[in-house]
Protein backbone atom coordinates (compact mmCIF):
# COMPACT_ATOMS: atom_id res chain seq x y z
CA UNK A 1 0.00 0.00 0.00
CA UNK A 2 1.20 3.47 -0.78
CA UNK A 3 1.22 6.28 1.69
CA UNK A 4 -2.00 8.20 2.07
CA UNK A 5 -1.34 11.93 1.54
CA UNK A 6 -3.37 13.04 4.57
CA UNK A 7 -2.40 10.39 7.14
CA UNK A 8 0.97 9.43 8.59
CA UNK A 9 2.08 5.94 7.59
CA UNK A 10 1.33 4.38 10.99
CA UNK A 11 -2.19 5.88 11.06
CA UNK A 12 -2.82 4.71 7.49
CA UNK A 13 -2.21 1.10 8.52
CA UNK A 14 -4.53 1.48 11.51
CA UNK A 15 -7.20 3.07 9.33
CA UNK A 16 -7.61 -0.13 7.32
CA UNK A 17 -7.72 -2.58 10.23
CA UNK A 18 -10.94 -4.55 9.86
CA UNK A 19 -13.17 -4.17 12.85
CA UNK A 20 -16.10 -6.42 13.59
CA UNK A 21 -19.23 -4.27 13.35
CA UNK A 22 -21.65 -4.26 16.24
CA UNK A 23 -24.81 -6.27 15.65
CA UNK A 24 -27.25 -4.58 13.31
CA UNK A 25 -30.94 -4.47 14.08
CA UNK A 26 -32.50 -5.73 10.87
CA UNK A 27 -36.06 -5.06 9.73
CA UNK A 28 -37.49 -8.07 11.58
CA UNK A 29 -35.96 -7.00 14.88
CA UNK A 30 -36.78 -3.32 14.38
CA UNK A 31 -40.41 -4.16 13.73
CA UNK A 32 -40.59 -6.15 16.96
CA UNK A 33 -39.78 -2.98 18.94
CA UNK A 34 -42.50 -0.63 20.06
CA UNK A 35 -42.29 2.96 18.84
CA UNK A 36 -40.56 4.27 21.95
CA UNK A 37 -37.99 1.45 21.97
CA UNK A 38 -37.20 1.96 18.29
CA UNK A 39 -36.88 5.72 18.79
CA UNK A 40 -34.48 5.28 21.72
CA UNK A 41 -32.36 2.85 19.69
CA UNK A 42 -32.42 5.25 16.72
CA UNK A 43 -31.16 8.07 18.95
CA UNK A 44 -28.33 5.81 20.13
CA UNK A 45 -27.37 4.95 16.55
CA UNK A 46 -27.42 8.61 15.51
CA UNK A 47 -25.22 9.56 18.47
CA UNK A 48 -22.68 6.88 17.49
CA UNK A 49 -22.63 8.13 13.90
CA UNK A 50 -22.34 11.78 14.91
CA UNK A 51 -19.25 11.06 16.99
CA UNK A 52 -17.52 10.33 13.69
CA UNK A 53 -15.06 7.79 15.07
CA UNK A 54 -16.54 4.57 13.67
CA UNK A 55 -14.68 2.58 11.03
CA UNK A 56 -16.28 2.61 7.59
CA UNK A 57 -17.90 -0.83 7.79
CA UNK A 58 -19.31 -0.13 11.24
CA UNK A 59 -20.59 3.26 10.03
CA UNK A 60 -22.37 1.60 7.12
CA UNK A 61 -23.90 -1.03 9.41
CA UNK A 62 -25.04 1.66 11.85
CA UNK A 63 -26.47 3.75 9.00
CA UNK A 64 -28.41 0.74 7.71
CA UNK A 65 -29.73 0.03 11.19
CA UNK A 66 -30.74 3.68 11.56
CA UNK A 67 -32.60 3.64 8.25
CA UNK A 68 -34.47 0.47 9.28
CA UNK A 69 -35.39 2.02 12.61
CA UNK A 70 -36.42 5.29 11.01
CA UNK A 71 -38.64 3.47 8.53
CA UNK A 72 -40.20 1.45 11.36
CA UNK A 73 -40.89 4.59 13.42
CA UNK A 74 -42.47 6.31 10.42
CA UNK A 75 -44.75 3.30 9.80
CA UNK A 76 -45.81 3.32 13.45
CA UNK A 77 -46.54 7.06 13.30
CA UNK A 78 -48.52 6.63 10.07
CA UNK A 79 -50.58 3.85 11.68
CA UNK A 80 -51.26 6.01 14.75
CA UNK A 81 -52.32 8.94 12.56
CA UNK A 82 -54.67 6.71 10.58
CA UNK A 83 -56.19 5.34 13.78
CA UNK A 84 -56.76 8.87 15.10
CA UNK A 85 -58.46 9.88 11.85
CA UNK A 86 -60.71 6.80 12.09
CA UNK A 87 -61.63 7.63 15.68
CA UNK A 88 -62.42 11.26 14.83
CA UNK A 89 -64.51 10.21 11.84
CA UNK A 90 -66.42 7.66 13.93
CA UNK A 91 -67.06 10.26 16.63
CA UNK A 92 -68.29 12.78 14.05
CA UNK A 93 -70.92 10.29 12.85
CA UNK A 94 -72.42 9.99 16.33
Amino acid sequence: MGDHPHLPRCRYDLFFVRMEPKPVIMDATATSLDFEGALIRLEEVVARLEKGDLPLEESLAAFEEGMNLSRHCQHRLDAAEQRIEELVAAHAKE
